[in-house]
Order: structure tokens, then sequence, then C-alpha cells
């Protein structure tokens, strides 16, 4: 694999960790939306994408409800497989598949993903193990479908979730650097809970909605509450904790969600 290849995979990498929702790519700075839930009384799927030339073995999408989280997604465990392949135009595409609804991904299932050879059974350049993660957030309401392609890697079922033209130059994976997300959703926060917050030096506040067990395995939800001393925050940024008196539903801004990532990969979306 040349250099620009894993170059481009590492990119890839850092954009399936930095988007969590529903929906697809932007056409400047990008990042995939990938996870796709909804509580009762709707459903969990795919998010409403067009997907043309996925080089995956999917399997025939679910034609009923799939599994639904009545006690909230609050330190809910789920993960991702995303598959790097370079189209015909030299432009690189990322494929996103996620467990959400279908598996809460068991370690044993998840280790035992061979990674290349999940590349290799797909003709990808390269196969992204993304998890595993825990949601911090209570609930989520996104534009759903059940038409989303299902498959499995190794023994964890998973849905097509988003697909992305990476183009054919990376742009930056800074941690703590801003990334539009095109997304339709509303990530809900109940009262008397806990939110984790980047306050950036602008004064913008961005609310964490998922951590990531990859670099660090075990970062627990109770940690979080002393997360700001272990994250090396940019001058003039802050790590804090709040706890909610009322409901908090962060959304996006017209289709489009500003995200960031620590350098734990923990993922944060702009409260506005």
């Amino acid at each position: 694999m040349n250099r620009h290849i894993l170059s481009v995979a590492a990119f890839a990498s850092a954009l399936v960790l930095a988007a969590c929702g529903s929906g697809t790519d932007t056409a400047t700075t990008v990042a995939p939306a990938t996870d796709g839930v909804t509580q009762p009384p709707t459903t969990i799927a795919g998010p409403d994408t067009t997907v043309a030339d996925t080089p995956s073995p999917a399997t025939e999408a679910p034609t009923t409800t799939v599994s639904k989280y009545p006690n909230g997604l609050r330190d809910v465990l789920y993960c991702e497989v995303a598959l790097v392949t370079l189209g015909a135009d030299a432009h690189f595409s990322l494929a996103v598949w996620n467990s959400m609804g279908h598996s809460e991904c068991p370690p044993d299932q998840w280790a035992a993903i061979d990674a290349a050879a999940v590349a290799k059974e797909n003709n990808a350049l390269i196969a992204l193990k993304n998890g595993p993660r825990h949601w911090t957030l209570d609930r989520i309401e996104a534009t759903m479908q059940l038409t989303a392609p299902v498959t499995k890697f190794g023994e964890i079922e998973m849905f097509l979730g988003a697909t992305v033209d990476l183009g054919t130059t990376p742009p930056s994976q800074t941690p703590y650097t801003g990334r539009n997300v095109k997304r339709d959703t509303v990530f809900h926060f109940d009262a008397g809970t806990d939110v984790y917050e980047l306050t950036a030096d602008d004064g913008r506040v961005y609310v964490m909605q998922s951590y990531s067990q990859e670099l660090d395995p075990t970062l627990s939800l109770d940690r979080l509450a002393d997360l700001g001393s272990v994250l090396k925050v940019p001058a003039g940024w802050t790590y804090s904790v709040r706890h909610l008196d009322a409901p908090l539903d962060v959304r996006d801004v017209d289709g489009i969600a500003l995200v960031v990532q620590d350098e734990l990969r923990n993922t944060y979306q702009l409260e506005t």
C-alpha cells in the first residue's frame, strides 16, 4: 500500500470516529454521519442514504423493526467497520457499517474480526475497525428507513450507515478540529443526567455524544467526570461536566452538525 493510500486510510479512520448520527457527507470538509438510532415508538434502521457500487457482502434489508432500547442509549455499546475503496474516477470512497440495533458488539466477536481479511473479501484497499464505543446521550431522533443493506462481519451483524466520497486528497484529521456533518438528528439528554462538554476559545460549547475505548480500553462512563485532567485541550479550551436540571436537545443547523473529537477519539457536537 503506497503512502497516499495510507494517508487516506488514516483520515478515513478519523472520519469514522468523528461523526455519530444519521446522514451523508458534505461537499467540503466532511465526516460521515454513520450511526442511525431512534427510540420507541420509532424504529432503528439505516439512514436515508443512496449507495452506489458498495463493495460489500450486503444481504437483504430487514422488513420489520429491529432492536429497541427502552432503557435509553446511555452507555450502550456499539462498533463499526468501514471499507475504503478506490473508484475509476480516482476518488477514494468510504462505506461505513454500524452495529446499532443489530448487535451490541460482544468483545470476543469484535476481537475476532480480521480487518485485513475483511478488506480482501470486500475488494477494499483497507478495512477500518471503529470501536468499541459507548453513547453518552439518552435518545436519538433521526430520519431513518428500513431499507439499508445489512451484512455480517464475522459474527456481528451491521447495517450500511453511510458512504462518503473522500476525494483525491484527504483533509486534516487533527483533534479539536471542527468537521461539518450533513445529517438531520436530535440528540436528547435527559434531566437529572450529566453531560460532558468542551468549551472552545470562541465560547462555543460542544457536548459529548459518545466515548471511545479504542485508545484507552479502561475509559468508562464513571471516569468521564475526571477526563479534564487527562485531555490536553488547546489553549483557551476547557473540559467540564454539567448536571442537567432540564432536558437538553442538541440539534443540527439546517441539516449540518459541527463535530469535533478529542485526542482519545471521544466525539462531541456543537450545542446550538
